[in-house]
């Protein structure tokens, strides 16, 4: 043998190395800073038209095997997804308007000042449009890249 290691054995102490991404030491105590961080901004940054999706934020340090550990953030609400990604515009359906006199709503206008298709009786039929549906708001990004700009000098 060319300059072999015959015989020799290398023993890894995994329940040190696992120890290590713990609260309270070096691994877990980083990890639980980009935890907070991110849970700050995400506080931030989300949108707030009525408080439930900043409600719903949670953030967690949560260990994927022995040797490796992640911060994860979820929203608990059914709409966080039309809001991050956005939806496209939207084709509204027809509605039937009541007339609640007899100046108020006539035939021809609607109190949207849309199109009426037609007009009958108490009732009108009137086309509401197009709808230009959810912008996207991609807070989830922005938080983790505001987080990371400022981790990214010790991750390396």
């Amino acid at each position: 043998m060319a300059g072999g290691l015959t015989g020799v054995k290398v023993k890894i102490n995994n329940a040190a190395i696992t120890r290590l991404h713990g609260p309270g030491y070096p691994i877990g105590f980083f990890m639980d800073r980009v935890r907070g961080s991110l849970d700050r901004n995400a506080h931030i940054d989300v949108p707030k038209r009525t408080g439930n999706m900043a409600r719903s934020i949670e953030t967690r340090h949560v260990l994927v095997n022995q040797h490796a550990s992640k911060v994860t953030l979820s929203v608990n609400v059914g709409y966080a997804v039309f809001v991050h990604y956005g939806t496209a515009p939207v084709r509204a359906q027809m509605r039937l308007y009541a007339r609640a006199g007899a100046n108020d709503a006539r035939p021809g206008r609607s109190r949207q000042r849309d199109a009426v298709v037609s007009g009958y009786g108490r009732f009108y039929l009137a086309r509401t449009g197009w709808r230009r549906g959810q912008a996207a708001n991609q807070w989830v990004l922005i938080s983790k890249g505001e987080t990371m700009a400022v981790y990214a000098r010790y991750i390396g």
